[in-house]
C-alpha cells in the first residue's frame, strides 16, 4: 500500500500546488510571493517528502538496484481504426520504459484486412499500437470477470 500511495500523494500534492499558484496568480500574469507569516515552512515539507519518497522519485530500492517499472494496463474494445484510437494512438510511445511497463488488454476484433487495404488506405492503427506498447494482449475470448480480475 505504501508502493502506491506515492503516487496517490504526488497527484493530490501537484492539484493542490497548482491551486495555490493559481490562488497567487495576479490579474498582470505574474505571481504573487507567499505570505511571510505562513503557519510551515514550504522548503522542510518538500525536503520531508524527498525524504520519505527518494527511492520512488530516483527508481532505486535503499540498497540501489533499480525498480522495475510499474505496469499500467488499458482496456478497450476499440483498437483498432477508430476516431479514439486514431486521435491517441501516439500517447502510448511518451512512456519511458525504463518506468513504465504498457499492458494493452483489446477486448474487440481487429479491423478486417480489406478494410484496412482499402478504406484506411493500408494503415492498420491497431498494429500501430502494437508495435508501439510492451505487451498487447487479444482478449475477445475472455469472459469480462476474468478481464476485472487483471
Amino acid at each position: 500500500d505504501d508502493d502506491h500511495s506515492i503516487l496517490k500523494r504526488y497527484v493530490s500534492e501537484s492539484m493542490a500546488g497548482m491551486d495555490e499558484l493559481r490562488a497567487r496568480l495576479r490579474d498582470d500574469g505574474t505571481i504573487a510571493d507567499r505570505p511571510a507569516d505562513l503557519p510551515y515552512s514550504v522548503a522542510d515539507m518538500r525536503e520531508a517528502f524527498l525524504e520519505q519518497h527518494r527511492r520512488h522519485l530516483l527508481r532505486r530500492e535503499r540498497d540501489g538496484t533499480p525498480l522495475p517499472p510499474i505496469k499500467v494496463g488499458f482496456v478497450s474494445s476499440g483498437f483498432n481504426s477508430k476516431a479514439v484510437l486514431y486521435l491517441s494512438h501516439d500517447l502510448f510511445r511518451f512512456f519511458d520504459p525504463e518506468l513504465v511497463e504498457i499492458h494493452v488488454f483489446s477486448t474487440g476484433a481487429p479491423d478486417h484486412p480489406q478494410f484496412i487495404r482499402q478504406t484506411m488506405r493500408g494503415v492498420d492503427w491497431r498494429q500501430r499500437v502494437i508495435d508501439t506498447v510492451d505487451y498487447f494482449h487479444d482478449v475477445r475470448e475472455f469472459d469480462g470477470d476474468h478481464i476485472a480480475l487483471a
